[in-house]
């Protein structure tokens, strides 16, 4: 789908990202911190040719996609904590926690709270 509209447009795309970007991105991105060096050295070592994909879904199904996600649109809907939106912001939390671990970040099935 992409490439008919960059053909139709005459652009070309960007060069694959290197391991090293890469997973500093996906880490920024989907759980919202940088990887650790540890975590980075992992990846890096590895000689598995869907590491790409299977540190995304691992990101994906983390605590920390949960909290960057939650933080996220916490921001969006601009919670506060004050005593006058405290009981908006209580009952997000409630519904946006219980819902990011029932549901795939990636599919049309989310419950909006």
């Amino acid at each position: 789908m992409l490439a008919k509209d960059w053909q139709k447009n005459n652009l070309t795309p960007n060069p694959a990202a290197p391991d090293a970007v890469l997973v500093r991105r996906l880490y920024l991105d989907i759980a919202g911190r940088i990887p650790t060096a540890e975590e980075t050295q992992d990846f890096m070592k590895s000689q598995d040719p869907q590491k790409r994909m299977k540190l995304i879904d691992r990101l994906l199904a983390s605590d920390g996609y949960t909290s960057n996600m939650f933080n996220y649109w916490a921001d969006i809907l601009r919670l506060t904590d004050n005593v006058k939106g405290r009981v908006t912001a209580q009952a997000y939390e409630e519904c946006s926690s219980s819902n990011s671990k029932r549901t795939s970040p990636m599919t049309s099935s989310s419950v909006i709270c």
